[in-house]
């Protein structure tokens, strides 16, 4: 059920300690200003990326931006229209449950702030695998029916595997504003 994958390298990008939208965002750096001290080609790739993660997402899908540390994953939600200028993005510690809602396509990007990872839910998405100072991108449609698929978080290095899951679900005002953000139902406040 993929219908798009692209890949993106970044050198450095993911060293920061904040999720990279929310840096340019909170520290009003343009991904060029952010990239200017790396060697030429890894700057082209870091620009790429940044503008990646800086520009709203396209077309009315849900962006879900993934990162894997210390053998656990962080979300953060992003919604069509909203850039990362706006900081109308959430994040969340997913304690390895991705909520998502049920019908629709989402992009997800996956990276990594300290090892590799390959995540899969077989049959729906993956393998990707989770690199540090890269972005991979996924589009995928999500089952039109509530439920949830039972996926695997494993680490290279250490080779082992933590369950992870993902949860669809049917209720719009799971991703509809609050307090002027959109929360994913199960994220906590």
């Amino acid at each position: 059920m993929i219908a798009n994958r692209r890949l993106f390298s970044v050198l450095a990008l993911m060293m920061l300690a904040e999720p990279v939208c929310s840096s340019f965002a909170q520290e009003a750096m343009t991904p060029q200003e952010f990239c200017a001290g790396l060697p030429p080609l890894a700057q082209e790739n870091c620009n790429a990326a940044g503008e990646l993660l800086s520009a709203p997402p396209t077309e009315e899908h849900l962006t879900v931006f993934l990162r894997a540390s210390d053998g656990a994953l962080s979300v953060e939600y992003r919604f069509s229209g909203e850039g990362a200028s706006d900081d109308h993005s959430v994040e969340c510690s997913a304690e390895n449950v991705i909520t998502l809602p049920a019908g629709e396509v989402v992009r997800l990007l996956f990276t990594s702030s300290d090892a590799i990872y390959s995540f899969d839910v077989p049959g729906y998405a993956g393998p990707v695998d989770l690199v540090p100072g890269r972005v991979n991108e996924l589009l995928v449609k999500s089952p039109s029916q509530p439920g949830e698929i039972d996926g695997t978080l494993q680490t290279d290095s250490e080779d082992t595997k933590r369950a992870v899951r993902l949860r669809f679900v049917a209720d719009k005002q799971a991703f509809n504003p609050q307090d002027g953000r959109r929360v994913a139902t199960g994220c906590p406040r």
